[in-house]
């Protein structure tokens, strides 16, 4: 058999004293290293789930009203949301408002993806409406389903998660050998799954299971709905089951500068008669297709930027307060944001509440990049700011500094955007020899970059810098000051940066 289902009549439901049930979905079906369990509650009743020191729990709250509680505060659940507690340091009860039902997958950790989550995690518990989950678009969906990402790949260990919704049409996918996929039907759903030729009807609130390797769809008839969270698990187990090997490590050109940095305290600021001014920044100093300006825009001014047809374009609002409108959008931003339109198909302004200051990037996209992007893309125009991004902890941050992620791998392209914020510390950092990174200081930033063996470079508030690939560096804040800035990355390597590899491959043919 290609799949396994749990459908809503084969799924038990034994109410307890307290009025919670608990069931598990399709035992004996995996590996084992993953348990998922369908619970149910009834209006006024709660549930404190078992934690584990050693396993990953994900919930996934598919109907009903209530909140999750935990020693950090309390989460409103009032929409499709997810939640993971930190391990068994966080205990943790979910209260039904009305009667609910979840799913509570339980997931071993492996040797590798303890070494994964030591070095890069979500940060824990992690809480996520689908409301503030990132929007994408991708070449197997139908062109009016929409798509969320979750939990990006190597966030949490071996698995990713995601949704996907749309009236009369959804998924038609081809089998993918590196990840099994479970799939959560919620809201309204009735739609049919169809797994190597077979098909079998889907409602709300049922359970399916599709090893690897398998093709499938998931599509509703016109008028019918489709809607469900994808759970991925990558088959592969050791460190390297997405991010694709690399050689030992490269060393920058010989001749290259190991840092270059325009501070703010020089630009020249040249005012139009709009009360707009714009300067390349480090022009010259990388010939990997990005180009950037940074941009002042005077209280009570607007300013309409250059669309392009084919470039990628990302503004990042460092300073101000402003909105943005086009004739479909209306974005509004007191504090650092992201905003990446749809390339010539929307025009848009920009208008400042006070005086503002942001930086243009433009992003020249090669044969491999359009490919990726048709393939899957977060949709345009995306909006973000800073502190709706997700929380993530890094190795290389002292322990009480925050990290935001705004754009992972593969989500526009070769680009990857954060935030990082800390008192008294920040980053250090070995060079990484496959990916260019930019600096953009915010808010009070007063510290010093450190690249390599050079001596320590001060930044403040408004500084942009360039580390080209493979130097190591450093950005800490001295006790008492502030270090708070966008990372802005490119990756190197024009395609292959990102792969999943199937259980078995053989790594050494990537290098």
């Amino acid at each position: 058999m290609e799949f396994y289902i749990a459908h809503n009549e084969d799924i038990q439901k034994e109410y307890n004293a307290e009025g919670v049930a608990v069931t598990e979905l399709l035992p004996g079906t995996h590996d084992g290293s993953i348990h998922n369990f369908k619970v149910f509650l009834k209006a006024g009743a709660s549930y404190t789930p078992k934690t584990y020191s050693d396993k990953l729990v994900i919930q996934m709250f598919g109907k009903g009203e209530g909140y999750v509680a935990d020693p950090t505060g309390a989460h409103a659940i009032r929409e499709l949301s997810f939640y993971a507690p930190d391990f068994d340091r966080t205990p943790y009860t979910v209260q039904a408002f009305t009667d609910m039902e979840f799913v509570m997958a339980v997931i071993e950790m492996s040797k590798e993806d303890w070494e994964d989550y030591a070095s890069n995690h979500d940060r824990l518990p992690f809480f996520r409406p689908l409301s503030k989950c990132v929007k994408y678009d991708q070449d197997c969906k139908g062109p009016h389903t929409t798509s969320w990402h979750v939990l990006c790949g190597k966030k949490l260990g071996h698995v990713m998660m995601g949704v996907v919704r749309a009236i009369g049409e959804g998924t038609v996918e081809k089998g993918h050998p590196a990840v099994h996929q479970w799939n959560y039907c919620v809201g309204n759903s009735d739609f049919e799954m169809t797994v190597d030729g077979v098909t079998v009807n889907h409602k709300a609130g049922e359970w399916s299971f599709i090893p690897a390797g398998a093709d499938h769809s998931l599509v509703a008839q016109p008028g019918k709905e489709v809607f469900y969270v994808w759970f991925e698990q990558f088959t592969r187990k050791d460190r390297d089951f997405i991010y694709k090997p690399m050689p030992k490590k490269e060393l920058p050109k010989p001749g290259i500068e190991k840092y270059y940095v325009a501070y703010e305290a020089d630009s020249a600021k040249a005012y139009d008669a709009d009360g707009f001014a714009c300067e390349e920044l480090l022009p010259g100093t990388y010939d990997g297709g990005i180009r950037n300006y940074k941009c002042h825009l005077k209280a009570g001014c607007q300013v309409a930027p250059k669309l392009y047809a084919e470039e990628t374009v990302l503004v990042m609002f460092g300073k101000g307060e402003g909105y943005i409108t086009s004739k479909a959008n209306l974005f509004t931003f007191d504090e650092p944001a992201f905003y990446a339109p749809h390339f010539d198909h929307e025009p848009y302004t920009i208008h400042a509440v006070t005086d503002l200051e942001f930086v243009i990037s433009v992003i020249e996209n090669n044969e491999a990049d359009k490919k990726l992007y048709d393939a899957c893309h977060v949709r345009l125009p995306f909006f973000m700011p800073y502190s709706e991004g997700t929380v993530y902890d890094q190795d290389c941050k002292g322990p009480h500094t925050t990290s935001w992620s705004i754009l992972g791998p593969k989500q526009l392209g070769r680009i990857m955007v954060g935030v990082v914020r800390a008192i008294g510390e920040g980053t250090v950092e070995k060079g990484h020899p496959r990916v260019e990174q930019w600096n953009y200081c915010l808010g009070d930033a007063d510290f010093t970059l450190k690249v390599d063996t050079e001596d320590p470079v001060p930044h403040h508030g408004g500084d942009w810098s360039y580390v080209p690939a493979g130097f190591d560096h450093a950005l800490v804040a001295e006790p008492g000051k502030e270090v708070f800035y966008v990372w802005y990355e490119h990756y190197t390597r024009e395609q292959d940066f990102c792969v999943s590899l199937a259980a078995g491959d053989d790594k050494s043919i990537y290098d």
